[in-house]
């Protein structure tokens, strides 16, 4: 049996530590593939182990440390992910995955310009991605700046255009430009990709009765159709029956919501 072999078997078993130790510099790319295997399961407290162990053998590994920033951040670890993502980046200042989760990091610590910078450079490495250009975007979203934002919308789509997600977040953004017959457009593009995505459907809704469309009442209903406990389909429900003067189904759609949420419905 090779060493690798003993290394799988030892694992398989639950003998991390045991298996770790039998690992020496030759092994860290074998290791990096196991600890990813391990994360992508939900193995957080594992993969870490791995990626590691893996430093210990190899400070220079870029792709241990950045695969550790990802383990890291999803245990609620945010400051620490930086610090890995920062190490890669020492390593390999071209690593384009490590400036993109980077940001992604930034941007949950509410810096939506440090993060702004971050996906700036993941772009320059690989301009070529649908999911970078619409993380900037999301910063560019937070930041008010509404026009450069569609413009980071209309380059993912570009290169994806069943981005669900993309359509969806440009028609926010055009909605604060109150152009809304491209909002609607953009909605109903995002529903079209995903019939399923029930913010597309209640915003859609919300845009409709700004209109005066009764019609965005069942906007509001097939949203909530398929999340119940959807509580912005209720409230814009509620609201938007009493601004359409059917204030009796609002009342019946409050106690409904009600029923469903409990008293966190508002009025």
């Amino acid at each position: 049996m090779s060493k690798r072999d003993e290394i799988s078997k030892l694992i398989q078993k639950g003998k991390i530590d045991e298996a770790l130790k039998l690992a020496n510099f030759e092994d860290t790319e074998f290791l990096l593939d196991i600890g990813f295997q391990f994360g992508t399961k939900g193995r957080h407290d594992i993969a870490q182990k791995i990626y590691s162990r893996i430093i210990q053998l190899d400070p220079n590994s870029a792709g241990a440390w950045y695969n550790k920033g990802i383990i890291l951040g999803e245990l609620g670890k945010p400051e620490d992910a930086l610090k890995c993502y920062d190490r890669a980046l020492e390593i390999n200042p071209n690593h384009a995955s490590s400036w993109y989760n980077k940001g992604i990091i930034l941007g949950e610590l509410g810096k939506p310009e440090d993060a702004l910078k971050c996906y700036d450079r993941a772009l320059e490495i690989n301009p070529n991605c649908a999911d970078t250009w619409g993380n900037k975007g999301n910063a560019l979203l937070e930041l008010g700046r509404y026009e450069e934002v569609i413009k980071c919308y209309d380059k993912a789509i570009a290169i994806d255009p069943n981005d669900a997600n993309a359509w969806y977040n440009k028609a926010l953004a055009l909605w604060e430009l109150e152009r809304y017959e491209e909002v609607l457009k953009c909605f109903d593009k995002a529903i079209e990709i995903n019939p399923n995505h029930a913010g597309a459907w209640t915003n859609k809704g919300v845009a409709l009765g700004t209109l005066g469309e009764y019609e965005a009442i069942k906007c509001f209903d097939k949203a909530i159709e398929i999340d119940p406990h959807y509580t912005e389909a209720w409230r814009n429900k509620v609201v938007t029956l009493k601004k359409l003067g059917k204030h009796k189904e609002a009342t019946q759609c409050f106690e409904k919501a009600e029923d469903s949420l409990g008293p966190c419905i508002g009025s």
